[in-house]
């Protein structure tokens, strides 16, 4: 299976193979954007407690590369003593359905610990594609973290 990089930069030999794909893909994202660019869009889980309420805060790129990694940190984060996960996508950069499946493998875990998950601060773009798969329909969505708590009573 081939690939085609999409970057379109300079040094990019276009086509990927199957192996070794997330380092070439890095590799061009590096070419177009800069170490700075490839460095802030790395994906990262961080938690603060407001009131009953665990805002976890995703940033980076969300795809197939980085699912194995957030879904072992989500999977840290949710526990039976946390009534309210605010999963707070501000600064998601790129979503695919690999975080999709980690989203609601992450809500299944959280509902089975007693644990409501509920989603803020979503980007349009990661919006759009929650409402086409119906996400939207499974998960509550809030325009801001402080709306959240406010409807959980956080």
């Amino acid at each position: 299976m081939k690939m085609t990089c999409q970057s379109g930069a300079s040094g990019c030999r276009g086509q990927l193979r199957r192996r070794g794909r997330t380092s070439s893909l890095i590799l061009c994202k590096i070419r177009e954007v800069g170490w700075a660019g490839v460095v802030s869009d790395l994906p990262s889980v961080g938690t603060l407690v407001s009131g009953q309420c665990l805002v976890v805060r995703v940033s980076g790129a969300m795809d197939y590369a980085s699912e194995p990694m957030l879904h072992e940190q989500l999977k840290k984060v949710i526990s039976p003593g946390d009534r309210f996960i605010v999963l707070e996508l501000t600064r998601v950069s790129f979503c695919d359905s690999a975080w999709l499946n980690v989203l609601l493998g992450a809500r299944r875990a959280a509902e089975a610990s007693g644990t409501v998950p509920v989603l803020a601060c979503v980007p349009p773009r990661i919006r759009r594609l929650l409402e086409m798969t119906g996400v939207d329909q499974v998960l509550w969505i809030f325009s801001t973290v402080v709306d959240a708590e406010a409807a959980l009573g956080g």
